[in-house]
């Protein structure tokens, strides 16, 4: 996930790690990357709550010896026909309309106050039928 989404939970009051599970109907496994808290850190204090939240969650190695964007993080980690089967959980709609078109990422995200899951992209769709 990414910190826009930790922020937007933060200020619709979600409990990410009770909510997740159960509009999943699974166990689930949150994840940030060292790119998303760093982007966090650097957004200043307003972030601070959106940074506390983040940090509770399993850092996953990204890869990046510097921090890139958490867009182009997230992306990286998916946009290879996602292999370790991620959600992606962010409230950047540019973010969402790029992995609409790799396929194969499920995309959840934050309305007021609502854990919603996107339905599958065409590419998602399309991939779907090759495998």
């Amino acid at each position: 996930m990414d910190g826009n989404f930790c922020y937007a939970a933060l200020k619709y009051k979600v409990h990410i790690k009770e909510q997740l599970p159960k509009a999943l109907s699974a166990t689930c496994k949150e994840l940030v990357t060292r790119c998303v808290t760093e982007e966090l850190r650097k957004l200043g204090d307003e972030f601070g709550g959106a940074l506390f939240i983040a940090r509770r969650f399993e850092m996953r190695r990204c890869g990046h010896t510097t921090p890139v964007s958490a867009s182009e993080c997230l992306a990286s980690l998916v946009e290879s026909g996602n292999p370790n089967n991620y959600f992606v959980a962010t409230q950047d709609v540019k973010l969402r309309d790029r992995l609409r078109q790799a396929g194969s990422v499920p995309l959840l995200y934050l309305q007021f106050n609502l854990l919603l899951m996107e339905p599958p992209s065409e590419a998602s769709i399309l991939r779907a039928k090759q495998v």
